[in-house]
């Protein structure tokens, strides 16, 4: 519904111990609403058919009863395509089609990493070697001096 904007809803404890379904919080940004992905208690991700990305946060400790009922608008950018759906958590990517090879080719980049960093130490190791001696020979010739 584009009308209203985003609503956010609490369970809120009624009598009898029953629940009872509020409003908690809107922003009144005209939109068509394609997923809402919390990513935490107070902030949301909303995607939209126009291809945009907003990130909403609803005021967890407000000063006045406005920002108690009010979205946050943190950010928003386009994504260049429409996202129909989205779900919180992390994503592999498997390049080749094959989970073992792409792990024994992360290993490998792993291991170029560190004799990388390995020579590196090396040289940097000898280069202070060198100028240990090349300080030392000047203090000595400057006491033949």
């Amino acid at each position: 519904m584009a009308g209203r904007g985003v609503m956010t809803f609490e369970l809120k404890e009624a009598r009898q111990n029953k629940l009872k379904l509020v409003e908690s919080a809107s922003t009144h940004i005209s939109m068509w609403v394609n997923c809402i992905v919390p990513i935490s208690a107070s902030r949301f991700l909303v995607f939209d058919q126009e291809r945009n990305i907003f990130i909403f946060e609803k005021n967890l400790l407000p000063t006045t009863i406005e920002e108690k009922f009010k979205l946050k608008l943190i950010g928003s950018f386009c994504a260049g395509e429409e996202i129909k759906s989205a779900a919180f958590g992390s994503l592999q990517v498997i390049k080749g089609g094959n989970l073992a090879e792409d792990d024994q080719q992360e290993k490998e980049s792993e291991n170029r990493l560190k004799e990388k960093k390995k020579s590196y130490l090396r040289r940097a190791s000898v280069q202070q070697k060198d100028v240990s001696v090349t300080d030392h020979q000047m203090v000595e010739e400057e006491e033949v001096k």
